[in-house]
């Protein structure tokens, strides 16, 4: 097999020691299996879309309810990733594509997770550290949000919460997100978020998460080509290098998402001058950084316990 035909997984994960352009791991690529596109020539158009705005490696989402009849499995992703992969290199446009997932936040997660082995809807290629894309409504938090965010770091995985900043609650308790972060959560910002797409709230929460260093990565949640498009992540990669500077916007839309494409830690964040002109804490820092190396603690003792 061919580098141009290795199948995602481990294997892809070896052709991508870097990239040369944004690195997108929320975007709805896919077609026919969920709100995204509904055709291979939707597909193509939002792909173009995505490499006119500078992006270079999407992880392909789509949504994962665990327990649905209609839930795409593993399998089915990769597939439809390869096969959009073939299209993409016949029709000439410069974007890799990863398999992936946005779960649904259902009681019990942790333990569906931990049931799936090699078919865990993870994001993007298997490494070291599994990550996960957890989902989360407009309107109120999921009962019992954090203790179901605990228990999916004890099976091992690190939690990638969606679009933090549209969460109504969040948005209005910011507190219960430095709570989430201190507990090992990462936030992925949604990049229409930081140019207003979805209100004023979540624009100032999600610069908010910036700020206080809580962000992981900045991704286009896209669906199409028209009212939630790719094209928003150029816009806003341009908006944090003006208001935070550019080591941090590389840090959002480049090196912290590439590793979480690759199954790998995230590199050591940039110190920040954040939108209310103040440089971020050494406390907000610390917080999130701990409570990963929790999570990834816990993984890695499952891990010596299956070997055993």
């Amino acid at each position: 097999m061919s580098a141009r035909q290795e199948a995602p997984g481990r294997g892809l994960r070896d052709l991508l020691p870097s990239t040369s352009g944004f690195v997108d791991i929320h975007h709805h690529l896919l077609p026919g299996l969920d709100d995204g596109p509904g055709s291979w020539e939707e597909s193509l158009a939002m792909a173009r879309a995505a490499a006119a705005a500078g992006v270079g490696l999407v992880v392909a989402t789509p949504h994962v309810r665990p327990g649905a009849g209609d839930c795409p499995e593993r399998k089915t992703v990769v597939q439809r990733v390869e096969e959009l992969q073939e299209r993409l290199w016949q029709a000439g446009i410069p974007l890799t594509v990863l398999p992936g997932a946005e779960v649904y936040p259902v009681a019990g997660l942790g333990e569906w997770l931990s049931s799936q082995g090699t078919g865990v809807p993870g994001l993007g290629a298997e490494g070291p550290v599994p990550y996960v894309l957890v989902d989360l409504p407009a309107g109120r938090l999921p009962p019992l949000f954090d203790r179901l965010l605990y228990e999916v770091g004890l099976g091992g995985f690190v939690p990638v919460v969606a679009h933090p900043e549209r969460n109504h609650e969040l948005a209005a308790r910011r507190e219960r997100l430095v709570a989430l972060a201190a507990q090992g959560a990462l936030f992925q910002v949604t990049a229409g978020s930081l140019l207003g797409a979805f209100g004023q709230r979540a624009r100032e929460t999600g610069w908010w998460c910036i700020e206080q260093g809580m962000a992981a990565a900045v991704a286009t949640d896209a669906h199409d080509v028209r009212a939630r498009s790719p094209a928003a992540m150029e816009e806003a990669y341009r908006e944090v290098v003006r208001v935070s500077g550019e080591r941090l916007a590389q840090y959002l839309f480049v090196s912290a998402p590439l590793a979480i494409a690759r199954g790998e830690p995230l590199p050591a964040a940039p110190g920040t001058i954040g939108i209310a002109g103040r440089r971020r804490s050494q406390q907000s820092v610390r917080r999130p950084q701990a409570g990963l190396a929790r999570v990834v603690l816990a993984w890695l003792a499952r891990l010596a316990g299956s070997a055993g």
